[in-house]
């Protein structure tokens, strides 16, 4: 059985990348630069937060990662985000964030990445 970190989803939804910048290839290509610019400051507060029990410093952080992740399509991550929003400060939870999070920035790095 798959454990609630193993998510289904598509690295990136195409569609929804380009209804929310009106298909403007630059501005996406801008949007990726700040989108995975914000992660360690992101990463580091829920880091943070798992030390010293802060449930609100998490949910604040996993937050903006939810929001901005699905702003640009990137539905692994805002799925992990929110469920990690509503969850408890929780070491597997980061790791599972952080791995999605590599693995987006590879894909939109490697654009031939995101057809598999």
């Amino acid at each position: 059985m798959a454990s609630n970190f193993d998510i289904e989803e598509a690295v990136l939804d195409q569609e929804a990348l380009d209804r929310n910048t009106m298909g403007n290839v630059e501005l996406q290509h801008e949007l990726f630069i700040l989108f995975f610019d914000q992660m360690p400051a992101y990463l580091d507060q829920m880091n943070e937060a798992i030390h010293s029990d802060d449930y609100d410093e998490w949910r604040m952080a996993a937050h903006g990662i939810k929001g901005s992740a699905r702003a640009l399509g990137f539905t692994r991550i805002a799925r992990l985000a929110l469920d990690s929003e509503k969850s408890d400060p929780d070491q597997t939870r980061l790791t599972a964030l952080k791995e999605a999070i590599d693995i987006a920035n590879d894909a939109v790095s490697d654009p031939t990445a995101l057809a598999s």
